[in-house]
């Protein structure tokens, strides 16, 4: 474990995963990677010369150009051969260059490597609507009016307000991403109103009991703009959110939540006070703006009992790890050095507790590597969404240290250990 201390070392974050990296809340959700990862934004310095632009674009120019629903003009510089094309989740690969509508380049793949990779609904919305239109192996060239990039603000001081932007992009490959929930339009007279401003309607009523504060819930979410493009979704992270009522950051899942029973499934029109605040979310919603959530109560999560499996249900690997399998995941497995989400309660071979996640407001975010070997070594066997109890031998956990006042040396630790999430 880190430090030799805790298991809990990072605390997860928000929106799964989120959701924001690509799009610049760095606060939200920091990177898990290099610019080759990130969604492209347009953010590549230039000289203050270069960028005096006032977005005004002729016509005629582009008269050849055939135009989509929302605004974006494109052209066909390369056609590759039909196919399928992108889904609004796929990641994507691509090489580009941007530039302003006299050619000065602002922006370009080149200056990250030989091409980057992003979700495709976490960049600014022009990328979803053009290359939707493309199949691997097309070059395309667009012209994106300021709606669809940057707007009124711009991106300073790098691109500015109200700036049409030029765009020569070549899809190389992509890998079709989940099936995203749709978007149900508002239904005023279904609607109702609590005294904080928010506004929902109950799409699925659910059975049971609603939760209260303090207790740790699975949701099923989905967030976008009020007109109806998607900013994220549970279905991105593969798995439902899992917090603890009342502890949440975003406000409408701690207010929408207790308006559920499991199996309820709701549609919020959600004010900023309750949602992204005055920061907005990266560059998909802006500061001090309206959203539109649907929250499903999944179920209640309880906290594991101790149990110690018997001999005939302990596997033992040749380190000498024991493992029981209480549920099969279907997901991938994990590897060395990549970071997964996980809940866990650990014991004394005795029942005795130590450490739990179950305890705090999210589920624990670590490194695999940087933990005890018995862990580094039964995450591996587990497939995304399973559930192991480990039996650790002391020379695969704290040998004759111990560990503070918890554990003492030469402890036979006991952990319940369910993994949620495999980290790309």
């Amino acid at each position: 474990m880190l430090g030799n201390d805790r298991l809990v070392f990072i605390a997860a974050g928000v929106i799964a995963a989120a959701v924001l990296f690509a799009c610049g809340d760095r606060e939200a959700e920091p990177p898990k990677g290099t610019a080759e990862n990130n969604a492209p934004t347009g953010t590549v310095p230039v000289e203050p010369e270069t960028r005096s632009h006032d977005g005004a674009v002729e016509d005629d120019r582009w008269a050849s150009f055939s135009t989509t629903d929302s605004g974006l003009k494109y052209e066909v510089i390369h056609a590759a051969d039909d196919g399928p094309k992108p889904n609004q989740a796929a990641t994507v690969r691509v090489k580009y260059t941007g530039m302003f509508d006299d050619g000065t380049v602002f922006d370009s793949s080149e200056k990250y490597g030989p091409a980057i990779n992003f979700v495709l609904c976490r960049a600014i919305p022009w990328w979803v609507d053009g290359l939707r239109l493309m199949t691997a192996g097309s070059k395309f060239k667009f012209v994106v009016p300021p709606h669809l990039a940057f707007g009124e603000k711009g991106n300073p001081p790098h691109v500015p307000p109200n700036a049409t932007l030029i765009y020569e992009v070549e899809l190389i490959e992509f890998e079709q991403g989940p099936e995203l929930p749709p978007f149900h339009p508002r239904n005023p007279g279904a609607e109702k109103k609590t005294g904080s401003g928010l506004v929902h309607e109950m799409l699925e009523p659910g059975e049971g009991e609603p939760p209260g504060d303090g207790d740790r819930v699975d949701v099923i979410f989905a967030v976008w703009t009020t007109e109806g493009r998607l900013v994220d979704c549970s279905e991105m992270q593969r798995r439902p959110k899992r917090f603890v009522v009342g502890k949440e950051r975003f406000k409408v899942f701690n207010e929408g939540t207790r308006l559920l029973r499991p199996g309820a499934r709701c549609r919020f029109e959600v004010p900023p006070a309750l949602g992204f605040g005055s920061r907005g979310f990266g560059n998909l919603v802006k500061g001090d703006t309206d959203t539109v959530w649907e929250l499903e109560l999944v179920r209640f999560v309880e906290s594991p009992r101790f149990t110690m499996p018997s001999a005939e249900e302990l596997v033992t690997t040749e380190s000498g790890l024991k493992y029981h399998v209480v549920e099969k995941g279907d997901g991938p497995s994990p590897e060395m050095e990549q970071d997964v989400i996980v809940d866990y309660t650990g014991w004394l071979a005795d029942g005795t507790p130590f450490d739990s996640s179950h305890e705090q407001d999210q589920p624990a975010t670590f490194e695999i590597g940087r933990v005890i070997e018995g862990w580094n070594e039964g995450l591996q066997l587990m497939a995304e969404g399973a559930v192991y109890i480990f039996v650790i031998p002391p020379e695969l956990a704290y040998a004759e240290r111990g560990a503070g006042k918890t554990i003492p040396p030469n402890a036979t630790l006991v952990f319940h250990v369910e993994l949620l999430q495999v980290l790309k």
